[in-house]
């Protein structure tokens, strides 16, 4: 991957770097105690310190070292994740697709790259220096082969436990993709959840999920230090039986003759240089990993949270609309211009237009999620820009329904104190006769689209906006939503975005655009 200098990289990376150095530089302390245990190992052997002792200890400094990198990364990662659910939640205008996963992934790579990578290629390089420094004192070349083939058993026997890990790599990957479907809900986001009162309860389930996600790996990382204490009992076993094979008898080496001690200084000399190379290897393999979460990073644009303005509240529900010189641009190119135009609320207000002639932009504006380039709207007397996000319920094109969570807890999204019976009396109206159990994934479009209507119509809203909202329903669903949306205007204001001819039975002002994304005037 090419490196490229990238401000927001290096400052997201810096930034986790200055909130935990000191926890870091503690962490590769105790990391690079248990990278030296097998050298310290090597180099106790032909003196009084038991072989056993280094590798005890290395242990268990490997222990305290797993235990402090679980905390920082459950503190990166939670911190993190949090952000950027805020950050996508309180954007302004959509997220390219290509972006769609960005604030997951950029939360992720970074919480790993400074919690597990930093400080691996950190102790692993301090390490390999003091390893050899400690051969350069030392030189030797015999028991090899022997000592080569038990080295070959053990990480045959790794590879074989690494094997058995995976089916609780795969909850953890799972968990992960459930903290990603929260975000990339986040993502998507187009007005529907944005507001305090429904934000708090969606942070929460984004807290929880990350929660789980490290719990699962926590699991994991705990099977894989029993592994590590194992192979290094076999390895200590195994390099007992290669010296006693030669002849050695290492268990009274400290008083054996000045011969022994030579021969075996030789072989301890052969293995400190022999274990520098996997920790020389763990160097390169963790700085790799770390350009590659910069390169990443520097690719990635998750979406920035946007100061708004002061928010106003209508006193009652607005009962008129006024657009003034209403110019959007999505950089150098024009979505939306409408030189002057006013509606009244008495009726639904329907915005009609083929597809991509900005009616879904001009819908973002109404709702106060997107900001114009230029001019202003003014919804019921207040700015776009300061319409209270509780008091607009949006149900865009593509509603944000988690699959994984049944139809109850994604009504709770955007409405998180809707009593069982609310939620059932609403949904049996619109048609949808299924269990508030059941799971979202297992439903049609147009019953999601059914569930997004009714968190909706739930939603104590001063303004509904649908966009599209009768797609992929049936001719009787269709019905039975005009009949409520006419209804629904004797409480708040009421806009229908659509490209069907059929919503001018119930509508009263309809603005109309064209392909060049202007008004229509007739």
């Amino acid at each position: 991957m090419k490196l490229l200098w990238s401000p927001r990289a290096a400052t997201r990376l810096w930034r986790l770097w200055a909130a935990s150095w000191p926890t870091i530089v503690l962490l590769v302390l105790l990391r690079s105690v248990w990278l030296l245990a097998i050298p310290i190992a090597v180099l106790s052997v032909g003196t009084r310190v038991p072989v056993v002792l280094p590798m005890v200890a290395g242990t268990l400094f490997d222990a305290l070292s797993l235990m402090l990198q679980q905390r920082l990364r459950r503190s990166l990662r939670t911190s993190c994740m949090v952000t950027s659910a805020r950050d996508a939640l309180g954007k302004q205008g959509g997220v390219p697709e290509s972006q769609i996963h960005a604030a997951f992934w950029a939360a992720y790579v970074s919480e790993y790259a400074i919690s597990s990578d930093l400080p691996s290629m950190l102790a692993a390089l301090m390490s390999t220096a003091l390893i050899l420094v400690f051969a350069s004192f030392r030189m030797g070349l015999d028991l090899v082969l022997p000592v080569t083939g038990v080295l070959a058993i053990v990480g045959g026997l790794g590879f074989f436990l690494h094997r058995r890990l995976r089916p609780r790599l795969h909850i953890t990957v799972k968990n992960r993709a459930r903290t990603a479907d929260w975000l990339s809900a986040a993502e998507r986001d187009a007005g529907e959840i944005g507001g305090t009162r429904s934000e708090e309860p969606f942070v929460a389930k984004v807290r929880e999920a990350t929660h789980n996600w490290c719990s699962a790996e926590d699991t994991v990382e705990r099977k894989q230090i029993g592994h590590r204490f194992v192979l290094l009992l076999l390895l200590g076993i195994g390099l007992a039986f290669v010296l006693s094979y030669r002849g050695i008898d290492w268990m009274h080496l400290a008083f054996g003759n000045e011969g022994e001690q030579f021969s075996l200084r030789t072989v301890a000399d052969v293995l400190l240089l022999v274990t520098a190379i996997p920790v020389a290897l763990k160097v390169a393999r963790h700085a790799n990993a770390l350009l590659t979460a910069y390169g990443e990073l520097a690719e990635m644009h998750p979406p920035d949270r946007v100061p708004r303005l002061s928010t106003q509240a209508w006193k009652e529900p607005p009962r008129g609309l006024v657009v003034r010189d209403l110019l959007v641009k999505y950089g150098d190119k024009l979505a939306l211009h409408i030189p002057f135009w006013q509606a009244s609320f008495e009726k639904p207000v329907g915005i009609l237009g083929p597809n991509g002639s900005g009616k879904t932009t001009f819908a973002s504006v109404l709702g106060g999620v997107l900001a114009p380039t230029e001019g202003n709207v003014l919804v019921g007397g207040v700015p776009s820009q300061q319409i209270d996000r509780n008091d607009v319920a949006f149900v865009p094109q593509d509603p944000v329904l988690i699959e994984a969570l049944t139809i109850e807890e994604n009504i709770r999204l955007v409405v998180p104190l809707a009593t069982t019976q609310q939620q059932e009396a609403i949904l049996q109206r619109l048609g949808l006769h299924k269990p508030l159990d059941q799971k979202t994934g297992e439903l049609s479009r147009g019953e999601r689209r059914r569930i997004a209507l009714a968190r909706a119509l739930l939603k104590e809203s001063q303004l509904l906006i649908l966009d599209e909202t009768d797609a992929w329903l049936d001719d009787a669903g269709r019905r039975i939503l005009f009949e409520i949306l006419q209804e629904e205007t004797k409480k708040r204001a009421v806009v229908i975005v659509s490209h069907r001819q059929e919503v001018l039975t119930v509508v009263g002002d309809v603005l109309r655009l064209d392909e060049s994304h202007q008004m229509v005037v007739d």
